[in-house]
């Protein structure tokens, strides 16, 4: 439990380190830089590193373990930009770049994926989004569940040309077949798989 609660000052130990960058750096060249250096790539250094010591592999497991602190570890990292989501609507204003941008974290991104304003990703590295997918306004992915003492943990896979609604809540394991397109408020339970307008297998 210790583990958690200190894992839960890395927003603000992060956000407290940008602002050193503006304060700190000499010219207001170095400041910027450092600045989007370090709100942008410092968390994705930080969840690469834990994730390559300490890989996920299992789908379920049980909570308070080395697995499910090293998930948390991540979910924090991740925290500063679910709390300002207009940090991550900037970098979806340049074409291409927001999709990069998930590919560092360790998502599968294909090409010219559309990102919709208000599409929320609460598990940047466990994405696997074909290519000309599109997701729906205000579409939220969560590759993760706390089920009584389990964390189920998976990514979510929607395969090439596949559009989901808007507003649609896309949970853990979910695969969309390529081209399967959804209603608007498509819920997906854990672990579903769609294809045809329907779920095949769960």
């Amino acid at each position: 439990m210790l583990i958690m609660i200190l894992c839960n000052y890395f927003p603000i130990l992060h956000a407290i380190a940008c602002v050193c960058c503006l304060i700190f750096a000499p010219g207001w060249g170095w400041k910027i830089g450092s600045f989007l250096g370090c709100l942008y790539l410092v968390p994705i250094l930080c969840t690469r590193i834990a994730l390559a010591v300490h890989p996920l592999r299992n789908k379920k497991v049980k909570t308070y373990t080395a697995d499910h602190y090293v998930w948390w570890f991540t979910f924090c990292t991740q925290t500063l930009f679910l709390r300002f989501p207009f940090l991550e609507e900037a970098l979806r204003t340049v074409p291409a770049l927001y999709s990069l941008w998930l590919r560092l974290w360790g998502s599968k991104i294909g090409k010219l994926v559309y990102w919709t304003p208000g599409t929320l990703i609460l598990d940047r590295p466990f994405l696997i989004i074909g290519d000309h997918a599109g997701l729906g306004l205000g579409t939220r992915l969560c590759s993760h569940i706390h089920v009584d003492d389990e964390l189920w943990l998976a990514p979510i896979d929607i395969g090439a040309n596949a559009v989901t609604g808007a507003y649609s809540l896309i949970g853990p394991g979910t695969v969309l077949k390529p081209g399967e397109k959804t209603k608007v408020g498509f819920i997906s339970p854990p672990f579903s798989v769609w294809q045809g307008g329907r779920r095949i297998s769960k």
